[in-house]
């Protein structure tokens, strides 16, 4: 049976986290605020904190930042407030990796943070697992974040009781008008979905989110090696861990490729992501930007989608303002290096430079020769004598 009361899912949290600081995830909203209030009401305003992640998507977000640093004040305890920008793109999954990651750098050792999530959150997001072919994975109650620890106390509570609570406290939160726009999956199983099911099954919510799905292990954002990728569930929980949730076909299509132990793993899991294999490991690999070919001087610092370009003084190297053409591979490219002239390619294998790296390594070219392949090498011709004022490349690959 599911409890109905915010005030007693708190009180389970005081055995073990007694002596611990409290944060709490506050969005503002009417989950939140209640989860602020219960906790306040337990544990105390000494013992507790809240954060508020600003996303900068809603116009009105300063003002929920000012909203909740207000209700902070009334009741006495600790507020930050924390923007963060998100990219184009899947703004949902980008703002929750954002907070989480936003949470995992305020956090010391030993401290908890609190969310709000319950057990229609839960429903809806078993019931978006299965309409989008994702497998059917748990939503943990407790689960490591850097050296702090993520709690979801309310797993065991409906909206209803949350909404109960707050009338009965004459609580104030704030409406975001868009979590009523039903263009976004969860909003559209929320506010379309599920009242039609409760008509049908009124213990719809309970039904789910009480069934026992399996948890997935904990996976640091870091390369998998292919040998704790023989099982399925490995594979979701590391790619979890990038803020990713595959589809079953692509699961599939990663182990069927590394069981090819003759080959290189290339899987697409969108339009600028793939799982990549390189040296008995797995990354997840982001699409770069191709390099704009071009003249630059020689000392000139750049910042490039797929890595930075630095100069290190050297004895030995190009001379300090020089023009040096940028450019890429196009094929059959070699350089003079020690007492004969080797390809790129094999450079690039000597080097173990990735596949997915090799077309968007920076090339330095003098007069249509390769002289420089910033990072690894460069022609003889610059180390043979030595001067001032010279520099040597260096390539700092991007993730």
């Amino acid at each position: 049976m599911l409890s109905n009361s915010p005030t007693k899912a708190i009180k389970k949290l005081q055995r073990g986290l007694e002596h611990k600081f409290l944060w709490v995830a506050y969005s503002g909203g009417i989950d939140s605020s209640v989860l602020l209030h219960a906790v306040v009401k337990v544990f105390g305003p000494k013992s507790c904190g809240a954060i508020y992640i600003d996303h900068q998507i809603n116009p009105l977000s300063k003002q929920w930042s000012a909203h909740c640093e207000h209700v902070c004040r009334e009741i006495g305890i600790r507020f930050l407030s924390r923007p963060i920008r998100l990219n184009k793109g899947n703004l949902e999954n980008q703002a929750r990796l954002a907070r989480y990651k936003e949470w995992a750098k305020l956090l010391r050792r030993g401290e908890v943070i609190l969310t709000a999530h319950h057990a229609d959150d839960v429903a809806e997001t078993r019931l978006w697992q299965l309409f989008t072919g994702r497998a059917p994975i748990g939503i943990p109650h407790t689960r490591p974040l850097g050296l702090a620890q993520i709690i979801r106390p309310f797993l065991s509570l409906k909206r209803t009781d949350i909404e109960v609570y707050a009338a009965e406290n004459d609580l104030r939160w704030i409406e975001d008008c868009s979590n009523k726009d039903s263009i976004y999956d969860r909003n559209w199983l929320r506010h379309e979905l599920l009242p039609i099911t409760r008509r049908r099954f009124p213990k719809a919510v309970e039904n789910l989110a009480n069934l026992k799905w399996p948890e997935l292990p904990t996976f640091k954002k870091e390369a998998l090696p292919i040998a704790s990728a023989s099982h399925e569930m490995n594979i979701r929980a590391w790619l979890q861990a990038y803020g990713l949730f595959p589809r079953d076909a692509q699961i599939r299509e990663i182990m069927r490729q590394i069981s090819l132990r003759d080959r290189f793993t290339s899987v697409s899991l969108s339009k600028f992501l793939s799982v990549r294999s390189h040296q008995g490991r797995l990354f997840v690999v982001r699409e770069k930007e191709p390099i704009k070919h071009r003249h630059i001087r020689v000392g000139e610092f750049l910042n490039l989608d797929s890595g930075q370009l630095r100069w290190r003084r050297s004895g030995r190297g190009f001379s300090a303002g020089d023009l040096v053409f940028l450019g890429t591979r196009k094929g059959g490219e070699s350089i003079s290096v020690g007492t004969r002239s080797k390809s790129l390619n094999e450079i690039f294998r000597e080097s173990q430079v990735p596949l997915w790296q090799r077309d968007v390594w920076p090339l330095l070219f003098v007069d249509g020769l390769l002289e420089s392949v910033p990072g690894i090498t460069m022609s003889d011709k610059y180390f043979s004598n030595e001067k001032d004022g010279t520099y040597v490349p260096v390539w700092e690959p991007s993730e």
